[in-house]
């Protein structure tokens, strides 16, 4: 901000003075000029000022071209090195590490959840038959008994739990795509 401030600064203070040094032009009829001013007119070689120009933007050009070409050279010699791959490791990371991490932590988050919400609800709403009780010996079983559990008849609030379940995992949905992709 400094900067700015100061370059305009020096603009206001620069300009009417570099308007005073030009020099002062006037238009001019052809009929008021004298026939020695129209000949030395005739005569200027416009062509010549603008070779001028032309060889100073092609010696600018070709001095542009070498100084980028050293560059180049000395930055492909850096990239090699070790130093160069750390210092292009760090960049790289500057520009997208944080989205990366977001998205990695946010997948790794999301999918812990999804094992866990389905475990949950597997355990919860779903009705199933659980067993309770095994007789026999290690490698003959004789008798299995069988319960029912999440049963709706005789589990009322089984409705409600499964909406409370689902309600959960929207709410944490929501948040595992805030963390992925908006970097909450």
């Amino acid at each position: 901000m400094k900067t700015i401030l100061a370059c305009i600064l020096a603009l206001l203070l620069f300009i009417p003075t570099l308007m005073l040094a030009q020099e002062k032009t006037y238009q001019l009829k052809e009929s008021q000029l004298t026939e020695e001013q129209k000949t030395q007119l005739r005569n200027t070689n416009v062509i010549g000022e603008s070779t001028g120009w032309i060889g100073f933007g092609r010696e600018v050009g070709q001095a542009m071209k070498e100084g980028l070409s050293a560059l180049n050279e000395e930055v492909n010699k850096f990239s090699q090195s070790d130093a160069g791959h750390f210092t292009m490791f760090v960049i790289a990371y500057h520009v997208m590490g944080k989205d990366l991490l977001h998205a990695a932590f946010g997948t790794f988050f999301t999918a812990v959840f999804f094992v866990m919400f389905s475990f949950f609800y597997y355990r919860n709403c779903v009705t199933r038959k659980v067993l309770i009780e095994k007789s026999g010996t290690l490698f003959s079983t004789k008798v299995k008994k069988y319960q029912v559990v999440n049963d709706p008849n005789t589990y009322r609030d089984l409705d409600s739990t499964r909406a409370l379940h689902g309600l959960v995992f929207v709410i944490v949905l929501l948040i595992m795509i805030a963390v992925t992709f908006l970097g909450c």
